[in-house]
């Protein structure tokens, strides 16, 4: 049970990450089509597509990034929470 918690964990971790580095591009290079962009929205639109119809863009500002970490990091000590 606790390597299948430490393995969610890491996977949270990643996720996080790649939320983050796709966050950035889009502040930097919104409109790229360079194959790593491409594959990394492909990656991250899963979770954020229904965070993204929930609230929508607000003032040209996409928050669902910035929600889907804050909900994959509760997740994420919920879950370390666990193994103490």
């Amino acid at each position: 049970m606790a390597s299948a918690i430490v393995l969610v964990h890491y996977i949270i971790r990643v996720v996080i990450l790649l939320l983050f580095v796709r966050a950035i591009i889009s502040w930097v290079a919104p409109t790229s089509r360079h194959p790593a962009v491409m594959l990394l929205s492909r990656i991250t639109d899963p979770p954020l597509e229904p965070v993204r119809n929930m609230i929508g863009v607000r003032g040209g500002i996409d928050i669902s990034p910035l929600v889907v970490m804050v909900v994959l990091s509760l997740i994420d000590g919920l879950l370390l929470g666990l193994l103490r």
